[in-house]
């Protein structure tokens, strides 16, 4: 499973539903009883926003605690992404989402955790709300 930014914005910086799903998610995964997957990307989109809305300081502590999760492997962004990424673009997404999902195709993960509903455009992405 990989997880999009959304997810760790609603754990940071929201509240409800949504953030307490997030949340449980997170915890499930340090707990070993999901593995997932998120890339550089995410970081550097959750770290911007972050430091937007809570300051560096705040926002640094936050993304050290998600870089720290056991089980959360962080996926870097390579060259070999852009074409694909490109192709994806074309089909509708954005240019982040669409090297999220480039990413995903490249190291064969089919299931993306995320509340973004544009990702339903692409049929070899599974998306699950948390």
């Amino acid at each position: 499973m990989f997880l999009d930014t959304n997810v760790f914005i609603h754990i940071y910086c929201g509240s409800g539903p949504q953030a307490e799903r997030s949340r449980h998610l997170l915890n499930r995964i340090a707990k070993g009883e999901q593995n997932a997957r998120t890339s550089t990307l995410v970081i550097n989109e959750l770290l911007y926003y972050l430091s937007g809305r809570k300051g560096i300081e705040r926002a640094t502590q936050n993304v050290h605690t998600v870089l720290s999760t056991p089980n959360l492997e962080v996926l870097g962004v390579y060259a070999p992404s852009i074409p694909l990424a490109m192709d994806y673009m074309k089909r509708g997404l954005e240019t982040s989402d669409a090297f999220h999902a480039a990413l995903m195709k490249q190291n064969g993960i089919k299931t993306l955790c995320s509340y973004d509903k544009d990702f339903d455009k692409i049929k070899e992405i599974t998306r699950k709300e948390p």
